[in-house]
């Protein structure tokens, strides 16, 4: 697709493309265009830099490195890591608003202590190299992950904007820069094709393919000046972007969550844009339907202030890049993600602290420059009445078009080997008014053993702590063969459902000849969402077991549960005490991402079969309680 529009190019818009260096922002000598940036983010970046005059730039040392192959811990060292990238941001674009040199000698300090660190990749993403498991870089073999390349990207733009001053110094470091990057990204780029994340090799791409092609394509389109080099360098990222697209869903759905939106169709939106910049709107295939639905999945999703549905890794609290949104669906033409955006913007509030995690330069200097002339959104399109993926398996609803209020549903299908992966085939997200009722836990900080063979003795990642059943003692398992089926979804002013068969998202020893999870939202007069298992089993050697995920205290009454959150809005979940034998057991969080999303404990709630059986139509309803 993209490749094919490349080569499709009048010759006049390729030679500007391969010749002529990307210059979509005034850099840092142009003044007047900053000074009429927006006064709340002038602020913003002023207010923090003035905080880093004379910053103490952190130490990298081996143990550093080490820390992650002896106990698995990340964290320790990405802190340091990310904190000087946002740090040179910080200082970078408070100097491009006020012009005065003031931050001139800390961000000299800063590109050179980057440019001197051994390797821009983490150590989590070593085990690419050849001497990956010795825990340290190997400087002869550079590895271009999602932070190497980022950090490329980063050093790229602060060339571009402040050259002029920094060869008012010396001209030693844009000369450094351009070295640096070469060698660790653009290099190693043109040289290899096996990092698995291009998808040249037959591995699905995820959202590393965009993520690290656009901040390649960054490097590509500001430093590299040979014309037959650059012309491969953009052959070449434009082949590996396809095979991403070749691997998408046609529905748009992202199965590694929400959360990833922004590093996967965000960062797809960074590559065309920069392309479609760089080529004066010559390159472009924004019109093509697929770009849309990638975009528009972000708003399939949103919930309500702040909230998302969450599955996979993604977490159900986020804060989203709102002038992306908007930016790509002003691009696109989709109303919904403008809506969205516009949401975003007029709720930011007072100025931030400096980033924990990475940084995109590009796309802070893009919602400097980008005008927002609509100033509230609209209802209709900001709260869409419900969303049917069919191709990744997602319905989600809420009662009313328009409006946060009342009852939300989201319920997944798929399979057990999505990108971001957790055993939760069947699961069910029920809020109200906004705020969680049912939930999906999400994932915790990550380790080691995140991504490693013991992934799934991790708690969050089984089905487990999913509100899906428990049959014969088993729960799902991973993998490509643990999948739903017969998936279908019905959409009515009325009620909005879908129906799957979980039969072989179990293993063979549960011994199941059907499970068919049906969930319905009903909206006329007192709204309510039932969920009914029709099931059949080969045999029954344990009574079967139904878990939900919860955020609100229980209240155990006969044949109901009480949910509500603290001074708010409250859920019941009806069913048969004739049959089903409830309780619940507080988890209590102890790590700081899970805490972030949830406080300080959730519950696991688990109604059992009083007796076995090996047929039974078993059903739930949730309704909201009286206020």
């Amino acid at each position: 697709m993209l490749r094919a529009c490349l080569e499709a190019l009048p010759q006049s818009c390729r030679r500007k493309l391969m010749e002529e260096p990307l210059a979509p922002f005034p850099r840092a000598g142009d003044r007047r265009p900053w000074e009429t940036v927006p006064g709340s983010l002038r602020e913003k970046w002023l207010c923090q830099a003035e905080e880093l005059i004379n910053f103490p730039w952190p130490l990298i040392t081996a143990g550093d490195y080490l820390q992650f192959r002896r106990n698995g811990n990340r964290s320790a060292f990405e802190a340091v890591y990310f904190q000087r990238r946002s740090v040179l941001t910080s200082l970078v674009l408070a100097e491009c608003l006020e012009g005065k040199g003031r931050f001139l000698e800390d961000i000299i300090n800063g590109v050179w202590l980057i440019c001197e660190e051994s390797s821009w990749c983490i150590p989590a993403h070593l085990y690419m190299s050849v001497r990956g498991g010795e825990g340290l870089p190997q400087t002869e073999e550079p590895i271009i992950d999602l932070f190497a390349s980022n950090t490329a990207a980063l050093l790229s733009w602060i060339v571009y904007l402040l050259k002029e001053q920094l060869d008012a110094c010396t001209v030693l470091i844009a000369e450094r820069v351009r070295i640096e990057v070469d060698r660790r990204i653009l290099s190693p780029y043109l040289a290899r094709d096996d990092f698995w994340w291009m998808g040249f090799h037959g591995a699905k791409p995820n959202n590393w393919n965009p993520w690290c092609n656009s901040n390649c394509l960054t490097a590509v389109l500001l430093l590299e000046k040979d014309r037959k080099r650059r012309e491969k360098l953009l052959q070449k990222i434009a082949d590996s972007i396809d095979h991403y697209l070749a691997a998408q869903y046609s529905d748009g759905g992202c199965d590694e969550g929400a959360s990833y939106w922004s590093m996967a169709a965000g960062s797809l939106f960074d590559c065309l844009e920069l392309l479609y910049l760089a080529s004066d709107g010559a390159l472009n295939i924004y019109d093509k339907p697929l770009i849309g639905k990638l975009g528009q999945y972000i708003c399939k999703m949103f919930i309500d202030d702040g909230y998302y549905v969450n599955f996979a890794d993604g977490e159900a609290r986020l804060s989203p890049d709102y002038a992306l949104i908007y930016r790509y669906g002003r691009r696109v033409g989709d109303a919904s993600m403008k809506a969205l955006g516009i949401y975003g913007l007029n709720r930011r509030t007072g100025t931030k602290s400096v980033k924990t995690g990475p940084v995109f330069i590009f796309r802070e200097l893009a919602a400097m420059f980008t005008s927002v002339s609509e100033k509230e959104p609209s209802a209709i399109e900001l709260y869409p009445q419900e969303a049917w993926l069919p191709a990744v398996q997602v319905m989600t609803a809420r009662e009313q078009a328009g409006s946060s209020k009342g009852l939300y549903v989201a319920v997944k299908g798929g399979h057990n080997d999505e990108s971001h992966n957790h055993n939760d085939i069947g699961q069910i997200s029920v809020y109200l008014d906004g705020r969680p009722v049912l939930i999906d836990p999400g994932v915790g900080v990550y380790t080691a053993q995140t991504f490693s063979p013991r992934r799934y003795d991790i708690w969050t990642m089984g089905s487990s702590c999913h509100n899906v059943p428990i049959v014969n003692g088993f729960g799902q398992l991973a993998g490509r063969d643990y999948m739903a089926q017969d998936v279908k979804s019905f959409l009515t002013d009325s009620e909005a459902c879908i129906f799957l068969d979980m039969v072989k998202a179990y293993p063979i020893e549960a011994d199941i000849v059907y499970w068919r999870r049906c969930v319905t939202l009903h909206r006329p007069g007192d709204a309510y969402i039932e969920l009914t298992d029709d099931y059949s089993l080969g045999s029954a050697t344990v009574p079967a077991a139904w878990t939900f995920m919860s955020c609100c205290v229980p209240q155990l009454e006969e044949g109901r549960i009480i949910l509500r959150h603290e001074n708010g809005p409250g859920v019941s979940l009806s069913y048969d005490a004739s049959m089903l034998e409830a309780s619940f057991t507080p988890i209590l969080l102890d790590d700081s991402k899970l805490r972030g999303a949830w406080g300080e404990k959730i519950y696991r709630l688990q109604l059992v079969l009083k007796v076995k059986r090996k047929q039974a139509v078993i059903s739930f309803t949730f309704k909201a309680l009286p206020q």
